[in-house]
C-alpha cells in the first residue's frame, strides 16, 4: 500500500497557516511550507520553505534540498496534527507541538 504524502499541500503563512515544522540554526529559522514527496531521505528530495534570516524575513516559500536543512539545522516545532498523523505511520518525534508553538520563531 502506498503511503500518502502528508505534507503535500502548500500552507499560506501570509494568511496564518501554521507550516508543517521549523528547523532553527542560530538565527536562521526555516519554516516548512510543503514536502514535494513522502520519502525525505531520497539524495534530492526538496522542501518548500519560507525562510527567516539575519538578512530577510521572506516567507513566499522557496525550493530547498531537505539534506541541506537536516544536515546543519535542528527539528524545534512540528504541527500538532501533522505529528499526529506521522505517528500514526510509526514516525516518532520528541518537539514541541504546540498549537501556537511555530509563531515564536517567526519573530
Amino acid at each position: 500500500m502506498a503511503v500518502k504524502n502528508l505534507a503535500g499541500k502548500s500552507r499560506k503563512l501570509s494568511k496564518g497557516e501554521a507550516p508543517y515544522e521549523v528547523w532553527l540554526r542560530g538565527a536562521w529559522r526555516f519554516l516548512v511550507i510543503k514536502k514535494n514527496q513522502v520519502d525525505d531521505d531520497k539524495p534530492y528530495a526538496i522542501w518548500n520553505v519560507g525562510c527567516v534570516t539575519p538578512m530577510e524575513r521572506d516567507m513566499a516559500g522557496h525550493d530547498t534540498y531537505v539534506s541541506d536543512i537536516k544536515g546543519s539545522m535542528n527539528l524545534v516545532w512540528r504541527d500538532p496534527i501533522y505529528a499526529l498523523a506521522l505517528e500514526n505511520q510509526g514516525v516518532r518525534t520528541s518537539v514541541d507541538t504546540s498549537p501556537d508553538g511555530w509563531k515564536r520563531y517567526t519573530r
